[in-house]
């Protein structure tokens, strides 16, 4: 069965069009878009999170309202403040120019954005920056996803070795694989501490 729903896939694939019923990996965070899994895998750094967060590529949470249950998750022990190149965001600016103050963040979250950053290790080095010793970074980005946002642009897919690399300055990195199998995710999530 798994050997037909992968060449079925492929198939339509091809012509741009894919089988929800029959693959049901699309859907592998839950239904309406929630992501119950990567939920899950934060809320076992829950010690670590608190004090004051920014949430990167946000554009003002109006238009990322998956990861509303992540937030809400967490908002008796967290300040959260958006940051976005434009939009509805607190903080309007370029994360790989941020210009906020060194070492004054307890947190970041950044979920679906560094595929979308053009130079995404100048993006990681500026949060290592505002981050305070033992802060945390905790996200996702595609690994085996489809172009999307290609308006404001999707230059980048990582490996889980790629990731690592990335966060090679911080203390620790995490990395987890989610949806289809741990070779061919459709999403790794992350959480690195400085």
């Amino acid at each position: 069965m798994k050997t037909i729903k992968i060449f079925l896939n492929n198939l339509f694939g091809l012509s741009g069009y894919r089988i929800y019923k029959v693959d049901r990996s699309e859907r592998s965070f839950g239904e309406g878009g929630k992501r119950p899994d990567l939920l899950n895998y934060i809320c076992e750094f829950k010690d670590n999170i608190h004090g004051t967060w920014i949430d990167v590529g946000s554009g003002g949470w109006g238009s990322v309202g998956s990861y509303e249950e992540i937030r809400n998750a967490f908002k008796d022990t967290v300040t959260i403040r958006t940051l976005d190149l434009n939009g509805a965001a607190d903080i309007v600016c370029d994360i790989t120019q941020s210009g906020l103050p060194a070492n004054s963040l307890d947190g970041v979250f950044i979920f679906e954005t560094l595929e979308h950053i053009p130079s995404p290790q100048k993006a990681i080095d500026e949060i290592y920056r505002i981050l305070k010793p033992g802060g945390l970074i905790i996200g996702s980005t595609p690994f085996f996803y489809e172009l999307h946002g290609e308006d404001y642009g999707d230059y980048w897919r990582f490996t889980r070795q790629g990731i690592r690399e990335m966060f090679k300055s911080f203390s620790s990195v995490d990395v987890r694989a989610f949806g289809r199998h741990e070779l061919k995710p459709h999403h790794y999530g992350f959480v690195a501490i400085k």
